[in-house]
């Protein structure tokens, strides 16, 4: 085979499967038969890395830069696709990594198979239940031997499909390794796994023996279960079937030879309750392209935090000239919801945001297909008639804004350097443990967010929204404090002996009561988790506002959930000067099982120790539902200075905190000195 800088050779397989196109892009200095065996090495295996765009091509670019950069040597593996794109955009793309290591295209599947039993490509793929699910649920008589024949059925051909996508990726790795073979010290990466690529790789270690001289890392990104971690046990069948897999392939090699990974620690614990193997969090990296310049990034002493920006700012709202601009980054994928709650939202906030100028909209979507229609269409509502404008003239009012996916590199990089807040309107379900890579982007360039609740996007500001109400009690003096005896309750909520408050979703919520004066401007609710007290559960704390005659005049919520350090929760209501009294609903946010917290509490501070635009959150805002969605962006929009300004002081701490730099050290089992971190960026 002859190797051309930047060509595509073909070779004939040795395997009888015809032709394979191999493409390779030659590293500068590097000899032919393969590197300098002196150097780490990191064999880098994406097959889902079928073009130049997306979050499978910046999550390897941004790996194999941290690796060139560190002194170890790269070596790319994607598919088969990737030597067929075309287009200047592209070609540059192809350029970028020409400057990291060899890239060879051979891999013919990519991890979204909808035979998986992973939940979330299940979901990805719009793939049916999983077969044998009707066996949990007998019918009588003939029904019952005609229900498991068909689920016999549907498994054997399942199973096929699931032998030829393993067989597939064997293929790809012997492809892969044929002109170098690693040695002890190597570490091979697969970037995009699941239970398949891990059968398929062991396939390949058991027929190549060789190869289990480098250690062999799969990282997961989707998740095992859909929903939340009261859901876990109703979803058995994906966790046998899922366990199986894995122990099967496991059994066939020394222990320790593989290990395993995903991009949340909340993930981690999904695929932790197969019982196969031990999975640990691995950083998610900084795309190269949103990492800061050399000379600005701080050190976490000399960086100014969230606390020092809450000292200097006096929290009152500054007029802004330009309408604040909101953007819904990234592919509008099915199992992402968009499309689902993004039209209610621009109803509600068209008349005082959209139509004020005080806010506009940016919505990246698919291009037109040849004979099919938009995947998404937003209309503004008429200020008059109270009808929808067209979409062109909402287009033409410059209040939506639509922008194509993908987007060239640097038109990508600049829409998110230029916006001034990133809209997840994600589903929660899907995203309770899945890592958003938009978000990751969007944190380091310094955007506040908004969020939906019980989700890891919810968590990563959960913090930061902690300590903004911490400082604000901390540095002002409450007018007075109630305990949970100094609540008013109705016959059907009894508070529960030592001050314990039950509730549950729909059936038993609960409520209390309590009477504020005139010149209250804040309310903070804290309360103790009681039972049970495992992440992935989250209440919903809803605050009705009455006046004088009993009338609602505002009503805000928050959904909160457990968190890992099992701190008390603190929220914080924004009064309106006529409220007189205050309801707290609490509610299961998520599921229909019974939560229990006690010592509830809350303080009111007065307006004469408080300013009168005091913001309820700090670097986003997380949205308890969809229909609270509009109070969450006219709360931004309205506080976007202070936003601003926490988002920027959070960055620092978060680019030290998903520097690729910290995934390849923890590839290679090494610890990240953070102070050199500054002197690796490109």
């Amino acid at each position: 085979m002859i190797l051309l800088e930047g060509s595509i050779a073909t070779s004939a397989s040795n395997e009888g499967e015809g032709s394979v196109v191999q493409f390779f892009l030659r590293l500068t200095g590097v000899k032919k038969r393969g590197y300098d065996t002196a150097m780490d090495r990191l064999f880098l295996i994406d097959h889902s890395l079928k073009d130049t765009g997306g979050h499978h091509f910046d999550y390897v670019r941004s790996v194999a830069d941290a690796a060139r950069q560190s002194g170890r040597s790269v070596t790319i593996g994607c598919h088969r696709k990737l030597a067929r794109t075309k287009g200047p955009v592209a070609t540059e793309s192809l350029r970028s990594l020409q400057q990291l290591g060899d890239v060879r295209a051979v891999f013919r599947e990519t991890v979204y198979q909808g035979d998986s039993c992973l939940a979330g490509l299940r979901r990805a793929a719009r793939a049916k239940p999983l077969p044998g699910d009707q066996s949990d649920h007998p019918s009588a008589g003939w029904r019952q031997g005609g229900t498991r024949w068909l689920s016999s059925a549907k498994d054997l051909r399942v199973q096929r499909r699931r032998k030829r996508i393993t067989r597939l990726f064997t293929a790809g790795c012997r492809e892969f390794f044929r002109f170098q073979a690693p040695v002890s010290g190597d570490q091979v990466l697969v970037a995009a796994s699941s239970e398949l690529e891990v059968a398929g790789a062991v396939d390949f270690l058991a027929a190549h023996p060789a190869g289990l001289r480098a250690e062999w890392h799969f990282l997961f990104h989707f998740n095992l279960f859909d929903g939340w971690t009261p859901e876990y046990e109703s979803q058995r069948a994906a966790m046998v079937r899922t366990r199986r897999t894995l122990m099967m392939a496991i059994r066939k090699l020394p222990a320790g030879s593989m290990r395993f990974h995903a991009t949340t620690e909340t993930l981690a614990d999904q695929l932790n309750h197969l019982g196969v193997a031990r999975f640990a969090p691995l950083p998610y990296p900084i795309s190269s392209d949103f990492l800061p310049a050399e000379e600005s990034i701080p050190t976490i002493a000399a960086s100014r935090s969230v606390q020092q920006i809450e000292s200097e700012s006096n929290f009152e709202a500054e007029p802004k000239t330009e309408p604040v601009s909101l953007v819904c980054a990234g592919a509008t994928r099915r199992e992402k919801g968009q499309a689902t709650c993004l039209q209610d939202l621009v109803d509600a906030i068209s008349e005082p945001l959209l139509h004020a100028g005080k806010a506009k909209l940016l919505v990246q979507r698919p291009k037109q297909k040849r004979f099919g229609k938009r995947r998404l269409e937003l209309t503004l509502a008429d200020r008059a008639a109270g009808s929808r404008e067209s979409n062109f003239a909402a287009i033409n009012s410059n209040a939506i804004e639509y922008l194509a996916h993908p987007l060239p590199r640097a038109e990508y990089q600049r829409l998110l350097r230029s916006t001034d807040v990133g809209l997840f309107c994600y589903d929660a379900r899907s995203y309770f443990s899945r890592c958003a890579g938009i978000l990751v982007e969007m944190l380091a360039c310094g955007k506040p967010v908004i969020v939906p609740a019980g989700t890891w996007l919810a968590d990563q500001i959960q913090q930061p929204i902690d300590q903004h109400v911490s400082d604000f009690q901390r540095q002002h003096k409450s007018r007075c404090q109630f305990e949970h005896a100094d609540f008013q309750f109705d016959r059907g909520n009894v508070p529960g002996p030592s001050g314990v408050w039950s509730f549950d979703k729909n059936l038993h919520p609960f409520a209390a009561e309590v009477d504020c004066e005139a010149g209250d401007q804040v309310a903070v609710a804290r309360f103790d988790w009681h039972w049970p007290r495992q992440h992935g559960l989250y209440a919903r704390v809803e605050c009705v506002q009455l006046d004088c005659d009993e009338n609602v005049i505002a009503t805000t919520a928050q959904a909160i959930g457990v968190t890992r350090s099992s701190g008390s929760p603190r929220l914080l209501f924004r009064l309106q000067p006529e409220c007189r009294r205050l309801k707290f609903h609490l509610t299961n946010a998520f599921g229909n099982g019974t939560i229990t917290i006690r010592n509830f509490s809350m303080e009111l501070y007065s307006a004469g120790s408080v300013a009168t635009q005091t913001p309820v959150g700090a670097v986003g805002v997380i949205a308890a539902s969809a229909r609270d969605l509009p109070d969450c962006v006219a709360e931004v929009v309205t506080h976007i200075v202070h936003y601003r300004q926490s988002a920027e002081a959070f960055s620092h701490d978060w680019i030290n905190r998903h520097h690729p730099q910290r995934t390849v050290d923890r590839i290679f089992n090494r610890r990240t000195n953070r102070r050199t971190l500054s002197a690796r960026v490109a």
